[in-house]
């Protein structure tokens, strides 16, 4: 286990499935300008200024995937590897489509010391979920809904045939729309689980010793370096 005091520090990630709090603020004078002054920083090669109007942002309630990005970049280039990956990830769920975030946070993975998988659900979990993660949520939610009526066109449309043949045509297409409802259904329930249901978190700060049970006398399992991506199963005693 992870302590969650003193031995390793985590960020857990919340980010809602549903709604995009403070994208409204991005047409705002104010978003606009203090966006374009952390650009500027950026560009000058000052990233902790440029990391400082970004945060200043978010912290405004700011929750546009282009702020998560580029915050991700300054903590990139200052070498913080763990906020980092957070900022990327935070980019992917609200814009899961992105090319450019997709590469920054696999890049950004890829700099984490000794990475170490953990079982969250078997290969086959995780895989639906990477599928639902590159659909994202709201394409999801429209194509199980299109499906759903479409599949109960077909079944009255077959009921009302009147020529047999056209019926088992009508039937026979109602069974493949309902395997692929079925399908698209389980990848949005994957998906709404993981991002509802599941407590996620990234190791941030100094390298700590991860341990095989919440106190100190347990035994030495790994040394958790930061950008290193966990499932949150329990706290006790003030671990993770």
């Amino acid at each position: 286990m992870q302590s969650a005091a003193g031995w390793v520090t985590v960020a857990v990630l919340l980010v809602s499935l549903v709604g995009i709090p403070g994208m409204a603020a991005a047409g705002d004078s104010s978003f606009d300008s203090l966006f374009q002054l952390g650009n500027q920083h950026f560009k000058a090669g000052d990233f902790v200024s440029a990391r400082d109007a970004y945060e200043t942002l978010i912290r405004q309630g700011c929750n546009d995937p282009a702020v998560w990005y580029n915050l991700g970049n300054c903590y990139l280039k200052t070498g913080d590897i763990g906020r980092a990956v957070i900022s990327y990830r935070r980019a992917a769920r609200i814009r899961p489509g992105d090319a450019d975030i997709h590469a920054n946070l696999e890049l950004a993975r890829g700099l984490v010391a000794e990475p170490i998988e953990e079982n969250t659900g078997g290969g086959l979990f995780h895989g639906v979920l990477a599928a639902a993660e590159s659909v994202g949520a709201p394409a999801l939610t429209v194509l199980t809904a299109l499906i759903w009526v479409f599949l109960h066109g077909l079944l009255i449309a077959a009921i009302v045939a009147r020529r047999k043949r056209m019926r088992r045509r009508l039937f026979r297409g109602a069974i493949g729309a309902a395997v692929i409802w079925i399908v698209i259904a389980a990848m949005l329930g994957t998906l709404i689980g993981d991002r509802e249901l599941t407590r996620h978190a990234v190791a941030v700060g100094n390298p700590e010793i991860a341990r095989s049970g919440p106190g100190e006398h347990f035994t030495d399992v790994y040394m958790q370096q930061p950008g290193y991506e966990m499932v949150v199963r329990r706290e006790q005693s003030g671990w993770l």
